[in-house]
């Protein structure tokens, strides 16, 4: 896990996205210190080049109004938290990374709830159609 990006803020920053690279970035696929680059991506002024990039999906991230902070994760491993300005206005001092959790955590909570809530009323809809058979 590299990136953390709540549900709110999720649509708005890939739409930062301009390459497979940044998306592959923002999706957490790739690592931000570019430790995964292979073959000439590697060495030289590729490397400067990717870390160009890097920089420049953060850039389109903070223009497009969205918040975001680099923070050290599990085995010191750089992790990128987006979110919304009003998401981390709402979290006051605690750290990015626990309000971007959260934030996700609450959203698959929601999309549960809302599929039992769906069942339910498949279930219902059932009843009444067995119900207003005829016998």
């Amino acid at each position: 896990m590299h990136t953390l990006i709540t549900p709110k803020a999720r649509d708005l920053a890939f739409s930062c996205a301009s390459s497979d690279y940044h998306w592959q970035l923002l999706q957490g696929a790739r690592s931000w210190t570019g430790a995964d680059l292979q073959g000439l991506q590697a060495y030289g002024s590729n490397r400067r080049n990717a870390s160009i990039q890097r920089e420049h999906v953060l850039q389109r991230i903070a223009a497009a109004g969205l918040w975001w902070e680099r923070t050290r994760g599990w085995r010191g491993r750089i992790v990128i938290v987006v979110m919304t300005e009003r998401e981390r206005r709402l979290g006051w001092d605690r750290p990015a990374e626990h309000i971007a959790l959260a934030a996700i955590a609450k959203a698959a909570k929601a999309a549960a709830a809302a599929e039992r809530k769906a069942d339910r009323e498949r279930g219902r809809a059932r009843l009444r159609v067995i119900e207003s058979a005829p016998a």
